[in-house]
């Protein structure tokens, strides 16, 4: 057992040792990616609209090819017992996709109403557990769903127009913080 622990030490030594030589290197390359990450941010952030339309159709292929995958294991089945199941689970993936490709707008109000949905019953139960829970924390967790319920009633008082940005919107403000985490994670390394 203390040999294998004493392993282990050496293996995490060399590592931070190789770690250190390195570390310019890999800074250089993060600090770079990161800056390019923010910029991609921004970009998505000002073209909002098509980055929700983007990603929307980008979905919608993805489902298409997994019906498809679905359909082609379904006829390649030696046997044919699950072959009904296995085209009626390519079923839903098929539609979805299909609608998700043909009306990328109508699909992303669609998703964004679901979001909100989401939200709000997070918000609403978040809201009620911790006062029956009491546990360490319960104010925050309640704040948190009132959080959630305003954000909730905003999406829902700002549809359909938020169903064209919200989506793109989120994954530009997503990329532009994980750009500055990765900026100053290389920086940090220098």
């Amino acid at each position: 057992m203390n040999e294998a622990m004493q392993s282990v030490s050496d293996a995490v030594r060399v590592w931070h040792v190789n770690l250190g030589r390195d570390a310019a290197r890999f800074s250089t390359v993060t600090i770079v990616i990161g800056v390019l990450t923010v910029l991609l941010g921004l970009l998505c952030v000002a073209k909002a609209r098509q980055t929700t339309k983007f990603t929307i159709q980008f979905v919608g292929w993805l489902l298409l090819l997994a019906a498809g995958l679905l359909a082609a294991v379904a006829i390649v089945l030696p046997v044919w017992v699950g072959f009904f199941g296995l085209l009626v689970c390519a079923l839903l993936p098929g539609v979805v996709g299909l609608q998700f490709v043909t009306r990328p707008t109508m699909s992303a109000e669609v998703v964004t109403a679901i979001m909100a949905t989401f939200y709000l019953i997070a918000g609403l139960l978040q809201c009620i557990v911790p006062f029956w829970l009491m546990h360490t924390g319960w104010q925050l967790a309640a704040l948190n769903g009132v959080i959630d319920i305003i954000l909730a009633i905003i999406v829902f008082r700002a549809m359909p127009a938020a169903g064209l940005y919200l989506i793109g919107l989120l994954i530009g403000i997503n990329m532009i913080f994980n750009g500055i985490y990765l900026t100053g994670l290389g920086m940090m390394l220098r």
